[in-house]
């Protein structure tokens, strides 16, 4: 009997865990919290996902979190949905990442799931030449 838990894997998301990505999205943000509309497709996408960057947890292969990162050479930032540029008080440059969409699956919510994908972002961030970090919670 195996008493050791499977091991976390954080790594950038191929195309494949992008669509594991997409529904884990539809599932959370459309049926579990009303954010968006649910859709026949069970996904959910939007225009920044040509742009970002996702790093994914896999236990065994199954895409348990994850993680979006909009680069400053995608020219725009999901909080610019809700806020013009100069109501928000950071500097937009081309150091300025967004981290959005920090997501963890049940049952692995009431973990350090969620800071090690942060921690992941940032370091992300950091080796990609970034030096600020934007977001909304």
């Amino acid at each position: 009997m195996n008493d050791h838990p499977a091991p976390i894997s954080i790594a950038a998301a191929t195309a494949e865990d992008r669509e594991q990505i997409y529904r884990i999205r539809h599932d959370v943000y459309a049926r579990e919290l009303g954010q968006h509309s649910a859709n026949n497709d069970g996904t959910l996408t939007d225009s920044l996902d040509q742009e970002n960057h996702y790093l994914v947890a896999k236990i065994s292969g199954e895409v348990i979190g994850f993680v979006s990162i909009t680069p400053p050479s995608a020219g725009r930032y999901s909080l610019e949905k809700y806020f013009q540029r100069d109501q928000v008080p950071v500097e937009f440059s081309n150091r300025l990442h967004e981290i959005r969409l920090l997501t963890v699956v049940d049952p692995h919510r009431n973990t350090d799931l969620f800071l090690l994908l942060a921690y992941a972002a940032y370091r992300w961030i950091e080796a990609h030449g970034g030096s600020h970090v934007c977001g909304m919670g």
